[in-house]
């Protein structure tokens, strides 16, 4: 009898402890419903998309404040890498001692759901794809991960990898320094082609109308066939070309260390126009509006006719642009650096007249490029953090579920809850019915405040976590509310799931089994 009292008791203390415990992490198989304004926004590879454009139908922040911001541990940093976001996770590459890793984050708190470490740096932005994420690394190697963060397949080129892959077709592309672009099979990662340029290649590659295009540090931009690597055309010009190829209506941009912007005929390679800036261009143009947006070492963001190549209007930042610019709704976030000062900024204009909206400067230098979704702006900083701007703040958390703590199966039961914008506006409430913090079951908008009521049944007997969370109209979500128990009749505890969270919390879980056992 005395041994089944002690054995109550430490069940009834792990049970109270997992509760407090219980964590705010999203689920790792995240099946949260499409966002309400504009439908699964995502920046889902280097430059948004397949043509390298930078310009998204997402809305950015039209101011500079500051949702969140994400510190690296003390041995890791971010170098080139640019965030790409997919279903509520940010992904980003960074840089560690001797090694590299490529981080998961959430969209809307910045916190880290797991990391995954390479032999070299990840200065290559990650490409996301069917659940797959591909990336190159200092390694030599392109790698290709589950979003869940467990590898699948790696492969090695002849030496670093800067350039950032694209996925077509279940083609995976991507550059290397050993002077080749390779073609994988997204699925397997066995060799389809590769074409060698003789040079570097830091430029990324771009996809329009079955063809790679694709700079090198030979001074020429390639155009292959996407099927067999076969060279279409190359064009010549007079610097090295590190700049990524932006594609739009049969006409193909990019820059070029000879201080020039180009213009091409995407089919058959002919020169349609260049523009003089006065010195090198490693940024990759932005389309958008029938104009170009590209940045120069000369200090200046051009905004260029997309035909002609006449300057609209252009503004000296006083840095070097190394990263590219990114569009979103009439706004062009630009992101700049001086390495010999260690001083970087982040520069939002009036897309039309190149006014300025907001800018934020750091005391770090910037290379990687903004990227632009559900009204945030994710920027990361040269050996420092990721910082995400975003105009509104999340909901606060919602209160923990009221309901009954006992019930029958096939028995529906009220739960009531509430939280507040603190924006003022309207919430809808994500309910998770089993305990993985994964959303079952999606509300209406309601008010700030209002207490809300949803009614739910289970079919099968058990002891089950009701967690419930809030969601603005922009997407943005609080943390997961503490959870409700109910039991149903024969409910058996889920001893080593609970076993599982009490031994990662150690030294709370070993002063427990002590008190009681002592």
């Amino acid at each position: 009898m005395h041994k089944k009292i002690k054995f109550i008791c430490i069940l009834t203390i792990i049970l109270l402890i997992t509760i407090s415990l219980a964590p705010s992490t999203y689920s790792l198989e995240n099946k949260i419903s499409l966002l309400k304004k504009t439908n699964n926004e995502n920046w889902p590879m280097y430059r948004y998309n397949t043509n390298r454009t930078g310009c998204t139908p997402s809305f950015g922040p039209e101011t500079n404040k500051i949702l969140w911001r994400y510190k690296p541990k003390l041995d890791t940093w971010f170098q080139d890498s640019s965030p790409v976001i997919v279903n509520k996770r940010v992904y980003i590459g960074a840089a560690a001692a001797l090694k590299g890793k490529l981080l998961c984050l959430e969209e809307d708190t910045g916190n880290l759901i797991w990391e995954y470490e390479t032999n070299g740096w990840v200065s290559s932005t990650p490409a996301v794809v069917d659940d797959k994420i591909y990336f190159g690394s200092f390694d030599t190697k392109i790698h290709c991960i589950s979003i869940d963060g467990s590898s699948i397949w790696s492969r090695n080129t002849g030496y670093l990898i800067f350039s950032s892959p694209i996925v077509v077709n279940n083609k995976v592309y991507i550059g290397s320094l050993d002077g080749k672009v390779y073609c994988y099979n997204a699925e397997d990662g066995s060799s389809v082609w590769n074409y060698d340029t003789g040079n570097w290649v830091q430029s990324s590659p771009s996809y329009y109308k079955g063809n790679i295009y694709f700079g090198s540090l030979s001074k020429k931009m390639y155009c292959v066939n996407a099927n067999d690597g076969n060279l279409v055309w190359s064009y010549q010009t007079g610097g090295e070309i590190r700049s990524t190829p932006s594609i739009k209506d049969d006409k193909i941009y990019f820059g070029s260390s000879d201080n020039k912007v180009y213009c091409l005929n995407a089919i058959n390679g002919s020169k349609i126009w260049h523009f003089l800036t006065n010195n090198s261009v490693i940024s990759s143009p932005t389309l958008a509006q029938n104009k170009v947006f590209v940045g120069s070492y000369d200090y200046f963001i051009y905004c260029l006719d997309d035909q002609t190549g006449n300057v609209i209007w252009r503004y000296n930042t006083t840095m070097k642009h190394y990263g590219s610019p990114a569009y979103s709704n009439e706004k062009l976030y630009v992101s700049v650096g001086m390495l010999e000062s260690k001083m970087g900024k982040i520069l939002c204009f009036n897309s039309n007249n190149g006014d300025i909206v907001w800018e934020y400067s750091v005391e770090k230098i910037i290379r990687g490029s903004p990227s632009i979704v559900n009204g945030k702006l994710f920027q990361p900083v040269n050996e420092g953090d990721l910082i995400c701007f975003c105009d509104s703040q999340a909901p606060n958390k919602p209160a923990k579920p009221i309901g009954p703590l006992k019930g029958k199966p096939d028995v529906s039961y009220e739960f009531k809850t509430s939280a507040t914008d603190p924006d003022g506006g309207v919430i809808r409430y994500g309910w998770d019915w089993d305990g993985d913090k994964v959303i079952d079951e999606w509300t209406s908008f309601y008010n700030s405040g209002h207490e809300i009521i949803t009614e739910h049944s289970w079919s099968s007997k058990g002891l089950f976590f009701v967690h419930v969370i809030a969601e603005d109209e922009t997407g943005l979500r609080s943390e997961w509310s503490k959870p409700l128990i109910i039991s149903l009749p024969r409910a058996r505890l889920k001893i080593n799931g609970i076993m599982r969270e009490m031994t990662s919390n150690y030294f709370l879980f070993n002063k427990i089994i002590n008190f009681v056992f002592n």
